[in-house]
């Protein structure tokens, strides 16, 4: 995952890898761009609902790990 951060906000998401999804990573990535980049708050923002519908085998806190 490749975050652009400036003054605290994430700017620009990129996801890449080597994994099955079963959604669009843009559906992700957009959730991202412009929220604060803390912990608490893109927890919220992104829900295990969102994780399952994009990717396969990844859970949400495997995700947000990725993330920090």
């Amino acid at each position: 995952i490749y975050l652009t951060i400036e003054t605290g906000k994430i700017q620009d998401c990129r996801i890449y890898g080597d994994f099955f999804t079963t959604g669009l990573l843009e559906t992700i990535e957009n959730k991202l761009i412009g929220c604060p980049y803390q912990l608490e708050v893109l927890n919220h923002l992104i829900s295990p609902k969102d994780i399952d519908s994009v990717f396969v085998n990844i859970s949400h806190e495997e995700f947000m790990s990725c993330l920090f």
